[in-house]
């Protein structure tokens, strides 16, 4: 049976795309070995776990994948993240994702370093967080990918925003390079009492033939105390509602 390998996909920041990844990834390593790859140059995922016992690693993302553009790398040095119900292995950004995009996209078969660095990997489940845009690193990560995960918050662009990403990944498969099934798209940041804007928002996802995956994530002070903090919500507060809808959304990929 294949390992899942989600890569979590956004092309508007700001959605929760890098603390959808940290909390469905801490979740997933109470009962899994997890990898998390972060391919967004701005880093973020590393800080959203910087409030855990973390012991750094020397490599990152850019290092390994510019070793694997020339088909040396290889899956050492990662940083460790431990918690009190379990751990995770994390390959961080580093400094020269941006530079590194140009790289792979002049170099022959550059659109998949990635898969070329994950063959064989030993984890049960490997999330990897994307860069915002339709750009290289975002297509290294589709193309490693068994599942493509869409996120998006109710906000008026959403269904346009989540139809890019579903026709990116076609579009990777259609050429040949990828083999990535869209899983679905997750609504974050759902305010309670927002009936109107909810049902307008599935309306409009659903106007665009765009599969869902629920439950969707709601908007409690608690995600940004934890972000600010670097103890995601699923470790600081499991019993809250948006810890909740993680826990269900992991067990599903935890099932895929």
């Amino acid at each position: 049976m294949t390992s899942p390998i989600v890569a979590v996909c956004a092309f508007k920041g700001g959605v929760g795309k890098t603390t959808t990844v940290a909390n469905l990834g801490l979740e997933l390593g109470k009962r899994h070995r997890v990898l998390l790859v972060d391919l967004d140059p701005q880093g973020n995922l590393l800080g959203a776990l910087d409030g855990l016992d973390i012991e750094k690693g020397s490599a990152t993302s850019s290092s390994l994948l510019a070793d694997s553009a020339d088909s040396q790398g290889s899956l050492q040095g990662l940083t460790k993240v431990t918690y009190d119900s379990g751990g995770v292995d994390l390959l961080p950004a580093g400094t020269e994702l941006t530079q590194l995009e140009e790289k792979l996209t002049t170099s022959g078969g550059g659109e998949r370093a990635l898969a070329r660095l994950l063959k064989g990997h030993p984890y049960d489940i490997v999330l990897i967080d994307t860069r915002p845009s339709d750009g290289r690193l975002t297509l290294n990560g589709v193309c490693a990918s068994t599942s493509a995960l869409g996120v998006v918050n109710p906000a008026r662009w959403s269904a346009e925003g989540v139809g890019k990403i579903q026709r990116f990944t076609q579009r990777s498969n259609e050429l040949g390079i990828a083999n990535t099934v869209y899983a679905g798209t997750l609504v974050t940041k759902v305010e309670s009492g927002k009936r109107i804007l909810r049902d307008q928002v599935l309306e409009d996802l659903g106007a665009a033939d765009i599969s869902m995956v629920e439950p969707f994530v709601p908007l409690r002070a608690a995600s940004g105390e934890s972000e600010y903090l670097g103890v995601p919500v699923v470790v600081s507060e499991p019993k809250n509602p948006v810890a909740k809808a993680y826990k269900e959304i992991a067990s599903l990929i935890s099932d895929s």
